[in-house]
């Protein structure tokens, strides 16, 4: 049996900032804000006034799953 006062480790949440997530697709962080902003790339915001945007990995791998990352920088992103 198990034992009911035993508590569930709670699930981890693995969160990158912007600069973690242009690192990871090999971009420029003034493009991983602006597909944040169009709404291609989820973000939850954190903190004192919800200034910190943050990425979950989950939606990091469906972004780069969906081969949304193909798209190119403009002149003024690179």
């Amino acid at each position: 049996m198990s034992n009911p006062t035993k508590k569930k480790p709670m699930p981890t949440l693995e969160l990158f900032n912007i600069a973690e997530c242009a690192a990871i697709l090999g971009v420029s962080r003034k493009l991983v804000s602006n597909w944040i902003r169009s709404g291609a790339l989820p973000a939850i915001r954190l903190g004192p006034g919800q200034r910190l945007l943050r990425v979950r990995r989950q939606d990091l791998e469906a972004f780069i799953d969906q081969g949304r990352t193909a798209h190119t920088q403009t002149p003024d992103e690179e």
